[in-house]
């Protein structure tokens, strides 16, 4: 990839001080003043120095060419994403671009803000988030098919930014399907936008261990929705309601959940919509323990060995929402 670099400056890559950008978020013209870095090997390449704008034939052909992520530096990577969120709007009502371009750049935008939320958490981002969860709600509402492109474009990964990300259009998007009122869309939706923010105060090691848990471990994975209500009260978030679902996301109709073992009428019933989209992505993520399963494979996983544990009806309702196919493939059989 170093040819495509106009400007060639080499520095070595340090994690922490440049952070990735989805190609989808480069805006033609570029009036943002940042230098662009290309990531070859274990280091950083300049792509594209600030000032000199960018035209949409040219951030095309970088895609064409193979580019999915560029990198900013650190501080450039904050500035950049109030730029993108101040004008989500002109790019929301752009003529010049497809439902498909709107949607990657939504869901692109989304995912680097998550990634910027947990690196640096804050009362500031979190006050952000909730503003950005209110004008995705706003373009989903308005557009249904701009709703299916975003599902489409889900990416999986194991990072919980990423995580995060896609329960947060799951969410939003069948809470729209299932045509509840705009207060309950807006707190389920903040809900699933906050739901693992405590995982960021859990160790890596244990995160991202690639075998089994030790039972210290595992009891300490299940303080994360405790960790996450208290991330999110520090950070002057009051919403009762949020936080409940947030707290209870991992409570099982059965009484087995986790942290506090309720059983079904104990639950909130927002988080146990959350929840269903949460395993759901769960089950079709990248773990370090085991392969990613299909969609299908989720389902019927969900099916055969939790229907004890979810709300049933809700569970049909979400593969209705997810399409067709899916009901004939998993509900008729």
């Amino acid at each position: 990839m170093r040819e495509l670099a106009e400007n060639v400056e080499v520095k070595d890559y340090k994690q922490g001080l440049f952070l990735p950008l989805c190609i989808d978020l480069l805006l033609p013209k570029n009036p943002f003043d940042a230098d662009i870095y290309l990531k070859v090997g274990k280091e950083m390449v300049l792509f594209r120095k600030k000032k000199l704008p960018l035209s949409r034939r040219r951030i095309r052909a970088w895609r064409e060419m193979g580019v999915k992520r560029v990198y900013l530096y650190v501080e450039d990577h904050r500035l950049y994403l109030d730029y993108l969120q101040s004008s989500l709007p002109s790019v929301m009502e752009d003529r010049g671009r497809t439902t498909a371009e709107k949607a990657r750049f939504l869901y692109s935008l989304s995912e680097s803000f998550f990634e910027e939320m947990l690196r640096d958490f804050s009362e500031e981002m979190v006050r952000r988030g909730v503003g950005l969860v209110q004008q995705v709600i706003e373009y989903l509402r308005k557009g249904p098919e701009l709703g299916k492109k975003v599902l489409k474009v889900l990416s999986h990964d194991f990072a919980t930014y990423v995580h995060l990300n896609n329960v947060f259009f799951l969410t939003t998007s069948f809470s729209l399907r299932e045509k509840l009122t705009p207060g309950e869309v807006r707190t389920l939706a903040l809900a699933s936008f906050f739901h693992d923010v405590g995982k960021g105060r859990i160790p890596q090691e244990i995160l991202q261990k690639p075998g089994k848990l030790t039972p210290a471990e595992w009891k300490e994975i299940k303080k994360h929705p405790l960790y996450s209500r208290q991330a999110l009260e520090e950070a002057n978030l009051t919403d009762e309601r949020v936080l409940r679902i947030v707290e209870q996301h991992h409570e099982t109709s059965d009484g087995q959940g986790y942290p506090y073992g309720l059983r079904a009428g104990e639950i909130d019933p927002g988080a146990r919509l959350v929840q269903i989209c949460d395993i759901f992505e769960a089950l079709c993520g990248i773990r370090p323990y085991r392969r990613p399963l299909t969609p299908y494979e989720a389902l019927r996983l969900m099916k055969e060995e939790m229907r004890e544990k979810i709300d049933w009806e809700l569970y049909r309702s979400f593969v209705r929402f997810l399409g067709p196919d899916y009901y004939r493939k998993v509900l008729r059989r």
